[in-house]
């Protein structure tokens, strides 16, 4: 049972009395933590933007040729071959590009596919097989080194009290 009024006061009319512990961490932990953690943010995005200013480089470079195409596209045809030669050489040439233009295409899409895993890969240090490259990068909050120890029972005040 409770030695508290209906408004929170004791009985006595006094406040109640409570103690708080706080928890104990090891803040040279949490820091190493939180320095590994912003590490390997950092590095990520510095592989993410090489990765995407490659494939920017690429998608220019695709742009560059589709107009280059457009433009041999407005040339007048040579006037003294057949119809169906003309055809046939302008099917192989149009099947050229075409195959041309999908090799750039997975080109980029291979591209920034790999962008993507690079900097995955960076951001959870899981570069090798056998898991994170140092000690403190492959932390987790979960980690015992950084979950709160439990407070010793001895300094608790129901103990206090009791031993009285």
């Amino acid at each position: 049972m409770s030695n508290l009024n209906g408004n929170g006061t004791a009985q006595n009319g006094s406040a109640p009395h409570f103690t708080l512990t706080p928890p104990n961490f090891d803040a040279g932990a949490v820091a190493a933590f939180w320095q590994s953690s912003a590490a390997r943010l950092m590095r990520s995005s510095e592989v993410f933007m090489r990765g995407m200013a490659e494939v920017a480089r690429l998608e220019a470079e695709l742009g560059q040729q589709l107009l280059q195409r457009g433009m041999a596209g407005l040339k007048i045809p040579p006037q003294g071959e057949a119809l169906e030669e003309r055809a046939r050489a302008q099917l192989g040439h149009a099947s050229h590009e075409f195959e041309s233009l999908i090799a750039s295409l997975r080109k980029i899409g291979d591209e920034s596919r790999s962008a993507y895993r690079d900097a995955t890969l960076a951001l959870f240090d899981t570069g090798s097989p056998a898991g994170p490259k140092n000690s403190s990068a492959g932390r987790h909050i979960d980690d015992p080194v950084i979950k709160p120890k439990p407070a010793p029972h001895a300094a608790s005040p129901a103990r206090a009290n009791a031993a009285e």
